[in-house]
């Protein structure tokens, strides 16, 4: 049962197709036994999922990985910064976050109020901002495109990186 798992990782991806497929033929997360896990510590997603407005939809973010501490998005669809947003603000316990690859409606990643972060890899074309991340130990942020560029707001880190 998916509800009780310490450690998931979902792949979804064809490795003999050259192009992603269509957004309305990736897979929608979220799966309501995953969302509404109490257990759940580390989760990847890897390849053609979708993040969308659903996730408001289907749970409170109070109930969401209330014990998340790791959480990788390997190429994943996210619909829009809110989306994002939304997922990351509702694991209060996250000190591990990656992000590679997605794509979607994201022009500026904004990482906030987390107060547990530890380490956060970032690779895509989007601008990224880090503020009120006073755990933070590790920022890691690779270019894609021509147009992003990090931002750490260092007032609120424990120390300089």
């Amino acid at each position: 049962m998916l509800s009780c798992a310490e450690r998931i990782h979902l792949s979804l991806s064809e490795p003999n197709k050259p192009n992603p497929p269509p957004i309305g033929e990736r897979y929608r997360f979220p799966l309501t036994s995953i969302l509404e896990s109490k257990s759940l510590v580390f989760l990847i997603l890897d390849g053609y999922f979708r993040l969308d407005e659903s996730l408001f939809i289907t749970t409170h973010p109070i109930t969401m990985f209330p014990s998340l501490k790791s959480l990788s998005l390997r190429g994943v669809y996210v619909n829009d910064a809110q989306v994002l947003h939304y997922l990351v603000s509702s694991c209060p316990m996250i000190e591990n976050l990656t992000s590679n690859n997605c794509s979607g409606g994201l022009e500026y990643v904004r990482i906030q109020n987390l107060p547990k972060l530890k380490k956060f890899l970032f690779r895509g074309p989007q601008e990224v901002g880090v503020h009120l991340a006073p755990s933070l130990e590790l920022f890691q942020y690779t270019a894609t495109g021509s147009n992003g560029a990090p931002y750490i707001d260092t007032t609120t880190l424990k120390s300089t990186l």
